[in-house]
């Protein structure tokens, strides 16, 4: 769901103008530099976009608690469908 709420052109990766805009949306006190410094952590192949196996595997290796915090409360207030998005991932999942 965390993938979903930030990959806002619904394209299935993140760009760093999508990241920023959703890190800034939560009102994270995080500089520009180290917004970039988490993106370029999640970015493994430094396409300079994160697409959603990056972001679950790097993402849970990175002290992020802020992070989460954060968006576990607008998840938990949003009306994004869980099951919509798990389903859709697991669909890509079994197609690689």
């Amino acid at each position: 769901m965390m993938f979903a709420l930030i990959d806002t052109n619904s394209d299935s990766e993140i760009s760093y103008p999508e990241f920023r805009q959703k890190m800034r949306a939560m009102h994270l006190t995080l500089d520009e530099d180290e917004l970039k410094a988490i993106f370029n952590k999640l970015d493994v192949n430094n396409d300079h976009s994160i697409n959603y196996d990056e972001f679950i595997n790097e993402f849970a290796s990175m002290n992020t608690e802020k992070i989460v915090e954060k968006m576990k409360k607008i998840l938990t207030s949003s009306k994004i469908d869980p099951e919509y998005y798990f389903e859709k991932h697991c669909i890509l999942d079994r197609t690689k």
